[in-house]
This record gives C-alpha cells, sequence and structure tokens, in this order.
C-alpha cells in the first residue's frame, strides 16, 4: 500500500515534490456518502485510510509523464540487474534546466509491505556512485516518527555506514557485498543473502507490487500471455470489452512460428534440434465478433486495442492489490470507458485487493458532476484530496505539484471541472495570440 512517494532533481522536477495517497482524514463526505468508497482501511494507526486513485492533470510539458518516469525510474534502480565497478548509472536523468544546479536525484517511498510493516525507503545518485540509501521503519501504534534499520553511502568516495539493533541480518556479509561497488543499492545486493532476508519483503513489494504504464501498447504482449496463463483471465478480458459494447464475443491466443532467415535454414553447421531451439513463437490475438467473423489487430480499432492492452495490469492490481502509475489514461478511449476504469478502483465488489492508481489525463471530464443512476443524481467522481495538478514555477520552470484539498472555498457542489477550465487552480495553458 503506497502512502506516499517523493522525488527532486528528475527531468523537469527540481526541489523535492511529494505525492501523497493518505486519505485527509478531516475530509467529511456528508452530501457525498459514496466517496467513503474511494478510500479504504489500512489497519494502521498511523495512517488509517488511503487512498484508492489520484487524478492528475496538467498542461503539456508540465511535468505528468515526467512524475510517472521517476516512479519507473524508482523501480529499475532496484530491480535492475547489478552493474560493475565503474560503470556510470544510466538512469540519472537530473533537471537539466540549471547548469550549476549539481546535485543528486533523490527518491523517497512511504509504504506498508505485505508484512503489515510500515517502511520509508530513501537513496540519492548521481551517474558515478550511490551517495546515500537509507531504511527506515515504524513501529504500529508505537513510533510517532520513523526508526532508522540502517543507512550506507559514500562521502568523498569513502564508504560509511549505521546499521542499527533493527537491522536483523548479518552485517559483516552485506558490507562485503556492498563495499566493493559505488554504483549499486545496498538492498537489492542483499535480498536472499543467509542472514539478511528480513530485507526481502521491501524488495517483493517493489517487485510484484508496483506497476507502471506509459504507453498502452507496452501492454500488449504481457496482456497476451497474462489471458493465455488461466482461462478465467480471458473470461475477465472479453466480460470488459462486452461491457463497453464493443462487439467482440471471444478471444483467441496462438503462437506463430518465426521463421528463421534463409542463410541459417540452409547452413549444414545448424543441425535440426539447433534450429528447432532458435525458431521464436510469437502470439497472436485473434478478435471474433458475435456472427463469427474472426479479425486480427489490423482491423481493430486503436481504442479497442489499447483497452484491451490495458486490461491485464489492471485486472492484476484490482485482484491483488499494489500501486499503478499510468500515464495518459485517457488516451484513444471514449470518456464513458474512462469513467468505468475509474468506477472500477472505486467499486469494492471489484477492487478487492484494495489496489491505487495514479493517472495522468487531459480530458477533464472526470472533474465534472456525473449522473448516477442509482442514486438518481449528479455526484462527484472524487474527493478533492484526489484531485492533483502540475504546474511549472515561473521562475526555474521546474513542476510543481499539488492538491485541490489545499485550495480553500472549494465545496462539495462545485463544479470543479468549470472552475478549473476558469484557470481557478492553474495547471492549465493560457491559449493567446503569437507574439
Amino acid at each position: 500500500m503506497l502512502i506516499s512517494f517523493s522525488v527532486s532533481n528528475f527531468r523537469s522536477i527540481k526541489g523535492k515534490q511529494t505525492v501523497e495517497f493518505s486519505a485527509n482524514e478531516k475530509y467529511h463526505s456528508k452530501g457525498q456518502p459514496h466517496l467513503k468508497n474511494n478510500i479504504f482501511a489500512t489497519k494502521n494507526k498511523q495512517v488509517p485510510n488511503l487512498l484508492k486513485s489520484i487524478a492528475l492533470y496538467g498542461s503539456n510539458a508540465s511535468g505528468k509523464s515526467n512524475l510517472v518516469k521517476s516512479w519507473f525510474c524508482f523501480g529499475t534502480m532496484i530491480l535492475s540487474t547489478k552493474r560493475k565497478r565503474g560503470k556510470i548509472i544510466e538512469k540519472f536523468d537530473p533537471f537539466i534546466l540549471e547548469k550549476k544546479f549539481q546535485k543528486p536525484t533523490i527518491f523517497e517511498i512511504d509504504f506498508i509491505a505485505s508484512n503489515s510493516t510500515r517502511y520509508l525507503y530513501e537513496f540519492a545518485f548521481d551517474s558515478s556512485q550511490i551517495h546515500y540509501e537509507k531504511l527506515s521503519s515504524y513501529k504500529d501504534g508505537v513510533d510517532v516518527s520513523p526508526k532508522l534499520i540502517y543507512e550506507i553511502g559514500f562521502k568523498k568516495n569513502k564508504l560509511y555506514h549505521d546499521f542499527k539493533d533493527s537491522f536483523e541480518g548479518n552485517k559483516d556479509k552485506a558490507l562485503d557485498l556492498f563495499e566493493n561497488t559505488q554504483n549499486n543499492l545496498f538492498l537489492p545486493l542483499n535480498i536472499n543473502e543467509d542472514g539478511n532476508k528480513f530485507l526481502n519483503p521491501i524488495y517483493d513489494w517493489i517487485q510484484n507490487y508496483a506497476e507502471v504504464i506509459f504507453d498502452h501498447k507496452d501492454q500488449y504482449f504481457e496482456t497476451m500471455k497474462w489471458i493465455d496463463k488461466d482461462k478465467k483471465n480471458k473470461e475477465k478480458v472479453v466480460k470488459l470489452l462486452q461491457k463497453f459494447d464493443l462487439n467482440i464475443a471471444d478471444i483467441e491466443i496462438e503462437f506463430e512460428e518465426i521463421k528463421l532467415p534463409k542463410d541459417i535454414e540452409e547452413d549444414p553447421d545448424f543441425n535440426d534440434e539447433m534450429k528447432k531451439n532458435m525458431r521464436i513463437k510469437k502470439p497472436v490475438v485473434t478478435f471474433i465478433n458475435p456472427n463469427g467473423t474472426r479479425l486480427k489487430t489490423n482491423k481493430m480499432s486503436l481504442g479497442t486495442l489499447n483497452l484491451f492492452s490495458i486490461s491485464a495490469p489492471i485486472f492484476k492490481i484490482l485482484a491483488d492489490g499494489g500501486v499503478l502509475f499510468f500515464d495518459e489514461i485517457d488516451r484513444s478511449l471514449h470518456p464513458d470507458i474512462l469513467l468505468e476504469i475509474v468506477k472500477m478502483f472505486h467499486d469494492k465488489s471489484i477492487n478487492q485487493g484494495n489496489g491505487q492508481v495514479l493517472f495522468t489525463a487531459h480530458n477533464d471530464i472526470l472533474l465534472d458532476k456525473i449522473y448516477d443512476k442509482k442514486l438518481d443524481e449528479k455526484i462527484s467522481l472524487f474527493r478533492r484530496d484526489q484531485i492533483w495538478f502540475v504546474s511549472k514555477d515561473e521562475k526555474e520552470q521546474s513542476s510543481q505539484f499539488y492538491s485541490l484539498d489545499q485550495f480553500n472555498g472549494v465545496r462539495d457542489n462545485d463544479n470543479i471541472s468549470t472552475r478549473y477550465r476558469n484557470h481557478e487552480f492553474g495547471a492549465r495553458p493560457f491559449i493567446g495570440k503569437e507574439k
């Protein structure tokens, strides 16, 4: 369960920027009781409730995508393979609008792992080394502030470390693994090591419960593999496509063998067994409409393919929990479909894993009041603390993130989309005549 994510010195982000999933406990929804479904209880006394979704709005080039990219960078820094000593850290992508600004990128994540422990994990790095890395935890109901487990890093190329009593592992072995490298994180070096397996829940949460979508089509093959894995998965996707009236009755996944180049096929040095092992099978999806017509992907609309592609990561998050950072969720999707996807995260019967999503969008229909058939009235889709904006600082042109909850005078019966279009919350382009 993600509580907050912070980043500094990354692409358009200069100073520390934090996005909070912790629900504002002072927020009340007397006039809109349905909004109680937009949060879930954590069973953690310090952070009793978390948001199920955050909608992030902003102009083009404001930094929306850079927040999603920073989440991806954070994950890959931890999950990527070990770098050789002296190799540059290619993920270092600092704020570039100020040449004299020479500081490391810093990531910080506050989360509750699958072992129900709340952790605070932070690290700083540049292109050549990890400056520092530290892990802290909270004892539920006892600790008001985090208690350090370890901090390790380099100062003037000299290794320093601070292992507290709460570091349950083999400190000497941990240092042996770390001291010969300056460009790898301590955490992934020590998971699964004898004596240091207490670190596994932190790594496992990041590996299994932190997802990202940049481009819908990037998920295409992953969704096909997920559907082929279990018949029930296919049924879920088919029902989703049918729900949105896309004229799909069934889906078939087949694997077509890609032919080897002619020079290899005819080369006597490669026997039949070697050629068989070299051949690759490519998954191919066929969409079947109600009258039995079989359609390949080149006959399908971009919107249908996008919805198909993103279905697997969405269903996995809804079932298993975790958090999904989703860039431009509204790309090629009808506004009504967009609304229903967001509603899935707020629906307890569907979002049984208490999955969380942060998505960027341009289509502000989600900020409108929408008609609800059951309640027979227009309602808000989000609480105020679920709506976030990003604008560029006029002086430095760095990205600044803030929530609607920070504005005074916003009422439950306000039409947020109208006020947003009137530039009351910033994060919109001022379109005028050319200079």
